[in-house]
């Protein structure tokens, strides 16, 4: 998480002040804040269910391994559900959801992901966001419309499915450089080096091991389990491996204690608090 921060901080830092980074460096920035916001808001959420359970209060998922979503209304269901719930109950159905026909529907979709875009705060650039993933949800649902069957009416289920999640996560990674940037000049850019493939310095320069590190986040949310879907796999298995598996548990749990005790002075602030 410090390295995701540190990178990512830098880059945007430097493009708040219309250093423009390399198109490498820039789309890294974006995928590095994309996983630091979902390894520490999913953590949170996951440590908010257990240490709720220790009350006898049952909380329910706020992720559900978002990224591994083949389209964006997918996402937005597996995504901070707690916030994509309250927007879809208070926000969308009020306004008339999908039941006023086609038009009224998307029209109610970019509200909906407008005011979700301004309760994070009232910049511009969280404005620009929802309206971002309002557009996303708009285009997905026209796309079902015409295209009943989606990609894979197109294409094989395997390469359907590989095809849909690389754009989704595309999409996700491009919003969020909206999400982070300090303002639209960093916003502006972000995207001309993300997307004209120039080569300028931003000082910055993007080396082995922030790579591996990202490679190492990717790989972690695309193929990793989460918590949703092992705690029921535990659950299943016999008494014998029951034990086996808590064995192996402790194991995890005390190297993972021993690093974050090790580590205690490092400072990471935990990103919604600012929301």
């Amino acid at each position: 998480d410090g390295m995701y921060a540190d990178f990512s901080n830098n880059i945007f830092n430097a493009a708040g002040k219309g250093i423009s980074p390399t198109s490498l460096e820039a789309w890294a920035a974006g995928i590095a804040y994309t996983l630091r916001i979902y390894f520490d808001f999913s953590g949170y959420s996951d440590m908010a269910i257990g240490i709720s359970k220790l009350f006898n209060i049952d909380l329910p998922i706020n992720f559900s391994s978002p990224y591994k979503a083949a389209n964006i209304i997918d996402f937005w269901r597996r995504w901070h559900v707690s916030l994509s719930t309250f927007l879809r109950n208070y926000l969308y159905i009020p306004l008339g959801g999908n039941r006023k026909g086609p038009f009224r529907r998307y029209v109610n979709l970019m509200v909906t992901m407008l005011l979700g875009g301004l309760w994070h705060g009232g910049s511009g650039t969280f404005l620009l966001w929802g309206g971002m993933h309002g557009s996303f949800l708009v285009i997905n649902h026209l796309w079902r419309h015409v295209v009943p069957g989606g990609l894979e009416s197109v294409m094989a289920p395997r390469l359907a499915k590989f095809v849909g999640v690389a754009l989704t996560f595309t999409a996700v990674v491009t919003a969020f450089v909206v999400f982070r940037a300090p303002g639209i000049l960093a916003v502006r850019v972000m995207f001309e080096s993300m997307f004209t493939f120039g080569h300028h310095a931003s000082g910055h320069p993007f080396g082995l091991v922030p790579a591996l590190s990202l490679m190492l986040g990717l790989l972690w949310v695309w193929l990793v389990p989460n918590s949703n879907e092992i705690v029921p796999w535990i659950r299943q298995r016999r008494w014998d491996s029951w034990q086996r598996v808590e064995v192996w548990a402790a194991v995890i749990c005390a190297l993972v204690f021993g690093a974050a005790v090790a580590l205690i002075s490092d400072r990471s602030e935990f990103l919604y608090f600012q929301f």
